[in-house]
């Protein structure tokens, strides 16, 4: 027979597993706030995480590259069935076999302009 106080370790024992079998199953995935946001209207993060342009790579005496779903393409290889014929500073070119071209961005819908310079005719500042 068993006694009170083992009776006791024991549902306490049996409780703390159930709790922490409870919050196992439960649980959710905590999002990476340093991830780098995704495509638009893709429906998991780590879809996100791996498709499009997501960096490009220049060192010296080596051919460029992008990192494209995940995959490092030097300049002139295929990513499926398009060829990387372009890497600028912040987009890449892809031609598919077909001839149809597209254009991956480092930061879609972000649109890197020129400041604009003072005019001359500008009063100077008062000291």
């Amino acid at each position: 027979m068993v006694s009170g106080m083992n009776l006791n370790r024991i549902l306490l024992a049996s409780a703390l597993l159930c709790m922490g079998w409870n919050l196992d199953v439960h649980a959710q995935e905590l999002r990476d706030p340093t991830r780098p946001a995704g495509s638009v209207g893709q429906s998991s993060d780590a879809e996100q995480a791996s498709s499009g342009l997501q960096s490009i790579v220049r060192r010296a005496g080596a051919k460029p590259q992008a990192l494209i779903n995940g995959e490092l393409i030097a300049l002139g290889g295929k990513v499926g069935d398009a060829r990387l014929v372009q890497i600028n500073e912040s987009s890449v070119v892809l031609l598919s076999s077909s001839g149809g071209r597209e254009t991956l961005t480092l930061t879609p819908g972000i649109a890197k302009t020129q400041p604009t310079k003072l005019s001359h005719r500008s009063k100077p500042i008062a000291r």
